[in-house]
């Protein structure tokens, strides 16, 4: 049928050469979710550069590496895909990039050093470079003539939402969670993506990565501890595409170096246990004790609870030496898991923090303990009113 409707053609027949069918329209949609994850992902770096060189400790240039990672590692192997990309069907290879893209994604979200954050950002880089020109070539080769200025505009179209709803939606992510959270949100987006045309195994597999990372997300925080198990999943589906399968495999030893390190730390005891021991022996019984958040109250003691701070949470009045003295509590243990993040948040939680100047000023440091020597775990200091 011609691609430009005559004059003389019935009502129905101009509608259905312009309209885009479900399918068209499905497919389209896909491809725009596609270039909108791949360009927020780029976009987000530049207003996490202060969260990066905090947590991090690193200047400004070495954050630029991180930014430029990405580009450079575009532009090589879009450069090398430009000679061999044409062997491969298109949407094998878009599915192939665009599942490497995620995996990469996620190990951004997952990296607990520089090092590994700049070699996934440049992996990212790797993949992300073909996809958005893979999504046009897909257009022009699905979308009639007659419809493929409205299907390059409507997929063209995430370019815009990237920067006016991507950007600012993946920094409320990264204030009210962690400067990982955006990074895993689009990870997500993507495997949703990339599942709508896989197989049964493949929805089943993305399912439980859904399920697994709503309720990851309701922790408010520091969830970035239980984000280990969308790992494999993620890698699995990555391996169905045969040509990918090494890659997969060889992203999977990041975590899995990652978690070894951390189970060689948990063979140490740790700091809180041995500080609570040291509580239970030293002090005297009769005296009231208020305990700082993740620190497990010591044997035979009176002991009060003091809340953890954390985006949405209500402010714990007892963090206040006055208070605590009126309570007839005589001793504060504290512990840098918790006063390490407040402080560095001291914009955020500017009355917690105000606790932990108070203690250091103007209480009494009766014992404290840092990690090393076999010892693992954060800092921990008894403080007497």
């Amino acid at each position: 049928m011609d691609a430009t409707p005559s004059t003389g053609s019935a009502p129905g027949t101009v509608a259905s050469d312009v309209r885009p069918a479900r399918r068209e329209l499905a497919l389209l949609l896909t491809l725009a979710v596609m270039q909108f994850t791949h360009i927020v992902d780029f976009m987000i770096m530049m207003p996490l550069g202060p969260q990066f060189m905090r947590l991090f400790d690193i200047d400004p240039q070495h954050f630029g590496f991180l930014v430029s990672a990405y580009t450079f590692a575009a532009a090589a192997s879009g450069f090398l895909a430009a000679f061999r990309i044409d062997r491969y069907g298109r949407k094998r290879a878009l599915l192939a990039m665009y599942s490497g893209f995620i995996v990469a994604t996620a190990l951004c979200g997952l990296a607990p050093t520089y090092p590994l954050l700049l070699a996934a950002r440049a992996l990212a880089g790797l993949f992300g470079g073909v996809v958005g020109a893979l999504v046009i070539t897909i257009i022009a080769d699905v979308v009639p003539y007659a419809r493929r200025a409205r299907g390059t505009a409507l997929v063209a179209s995430a370019f815009s939402l990237a920067a006016v709803m991507g950007v600012p939606l993946g920094l409320w992510f990264a204030n009210h969670y962690s400067w990982r959270a955006p990074f895993l949100v689009l990870a997500l987006a993507g495997l949703v993506a990339a599942a709508l045309r896989r197989t049964r195994p493949d929805l089943v597999l993305g399912s439980f990565v859904v399920v697994y990372f709503t309720q990851l997300m309701t922790y408010e925080a520091h969830f970035e501890r239980y984000v280990l198990p969308l790992i494999a999943p993620l890698a699995t589906l990555a391996g169905r595409f045969r040509r990918l399968a090494p890659v997969a495999l060889v992203l999977l030893v990041v975590p899995l170096a990652w978690s070894v390190s951390d189970d060689v730390e948990l063979t140490r005891t740790d700091t809180r246990a041995v500080a609570l021991e040291w509580v239970a022996r030293e002090l005297p019984r009769e005296g009231l004790v208020a305990l700082d958040s993740s620190l497990p109250p010591p044997r035979g003691r009176r002991t009060l609870g003091l809340e953890l701070p954390g985006p949405g949470r209500v402010y714990d009045p007892d963090r206040d030496l006055a208070r605590l003295r009126d309570r007839g509590v005589r001793y504060v243990v504290a512990n840098g898991s918790v006063a390490d993040r407040v402080l560095a948040a001291r914009d955020r939680y500017p009355r917690e923090a105000r606790f932990y100047d108070q203690l250091r000023s103007q209480a009494q440091t009766l014992y404290h303990l840092d990690p090393g020597h076999g010892l693992t775990g954060p800092w921990v200091s008894l403080y007497r009113l």
